[in-house]
């Protein structure tokens, strides 16, 4: 579904280049009157696509991966502390993702954007999706403690 999706912004994303850009403006849900389809919009539309599809993929093959350890048992093994690290990667891609949609788009695409929001631009960058950053880091610190909890298990077996 996710690659649908991806190759469907990415149909939309070359129309839009082509001069065809009412199906990308339905994409990102923002009115076409207010919208400017200048080139840097376009591009900062094609990397935000980039960056969705890159980090869904890795967010879904993470956890698949993660949870195939999980299942067996084998939690303390490197591949399980990998797949979740590359977990909160993904997730803290996922949060960049939701900025460059909500921030970026907006201030390249709408003339006077800027000038607008100047001074709540900042406090965007603080709200719900900031959470997508908090698990990810927290999903990192997993990581770590999956590796110290390796070196621990791999101690004991020394001593035994």
């Amino acid at each position: 579904m996710t690659m649908v999706a991806g190759l469907a912004m990415s149909y939309a994303c070359i129309a839009a280049l082509l001069g065809e850009p009412e199906l990308l403006i339905d994409f990102i849900d923002e009115d076409a009157a207010s919208l400017s389809m200048n080139v840097p919009t376009i591009l900062a539309i094609v990397v935000t696509n980039l960056l969705a599809i890159v980090s869904l993929g890795l967010l879904f093959f993470s956890l698949n991966r993660f949870l195939k350890y999980a299942e067996s048992g084998e939690m303390l093994v490197d591949p399980a502390r990998n797949a979740l690290k590359r977990l909160g990667v993904a997730m803290v891609l996922l949060y960049l993702t939701t900025r460059f949609v909500a921030v970026v788009i907006p201030m390249l695409g709408i003339p006077g954007f800027w000038m607008e929001n100047k001074y709540s631009l900042p406090l965007t960058f603080v709200d719900l999706d900031f959470l997508y950053v908090l698990v990810g880091v927290v999903l990192l610190a997993l990581g770590q403690a999956l590796r110290e909890g390796q070196v621990a298990k791999e101690e004991a077996k020394q001593y035994i």
